[in-house]
């Protein structure tokens, strides 16, 4: 039996690989790709941009906090008799909303701080008789001799005293009043003035307040 085998080439024809356009996964063109990618980049930069010019631009904190308290200071201190109460409430109030919390942890803490300061240094302030508070002799006991008509004399280091029969003079109380018109509006401007003459130094006062930021935002590592 003959096999013509001449037939096969035909039969068989041989896989061809047609060329087609480069495509991306999901059917997307690489250019369009990289259009996508150029533009996020040019975003980002944008975006990056923008955060740097608006951390230049944005106030300083220590800044914003000095020029607040200083506006209501200058216009405590131009402010006539009938607006001064208002003006220095005011100021009162710009000092509570701006430094209120720091002044409330520092106020608590002065009183102690100075306590322990003085304990540091070791050392003590004498009083007007030259004696340290804890430093006056204990009163030796004094010899007392009652006589007739229950007159008393009390001898004390060998020398008689005898005591006066009129009562020592009374002081008088010191009790709180409400001030006048005139000495309120005096307080309130020599308080003023001393705020501001504190405040008034710029540079000293937004050191101070950029230290004590740094220092309570600090985690201590």
């Amino acid at each position: 039996m003959t096999v013509d085998v001449s037939s096969y080439p035909q039969d068989f024809q041989p896989a061809v690989l047609e060329p087609v356009d480069p495509v991306l996964f999901l059917g997307v063109h690489p250019l369009l790709v990289l259009l996508f990618v150029a533009l996020a980049v040019l975003l980002m930069a944008a975006a990056w941009r923008e955060g740097r010019r608006g951390a230049a631009a944005r106030p300083d904190a220590a800044e914003a906090i000095w020029r607040d308290i200083d506006k209501a200071c200058q216009a405590a201190m131009r402010a006539n008799s009938d607006a001064l109460p208002g003006q220095a409430r005011a100021l009162r109030a710009t000092l509570d909303d701006r430094l209120g919390h720091v002044l409330a942890l520092t106020g608590g803490l002065s009183k102690p701080l100075k306590e322990l300061e003085a304990a540091l240094r070791g050392r003590v302030t004498p009083d007007d008789h030259g004696h340290a508070p804890d430093d006056h002799p204990s009163p030796a006991p004094a010899k007392v001799t009652v006589v007739a008509n229950s007159h008393v004399v009390i001898k004390d280091s060998g020398v008689e005293h005898e005591p006066r029969d009129e009562e020592p003079p009374h002081k008088p109380e010191n009790r709180e009043r409400d001030m006048t018109g005139r000495e309120q509006a005096d307080a309130l401007r020599t308080a003023i003035a001393h705020v501001n003459d504190h405040w008034c130094r710029r540079a000293e006062r937004i050191a101070e307040l950029r230290a004590a930021a740094r220092q309570l935002t600090r985690d201590g590592h």
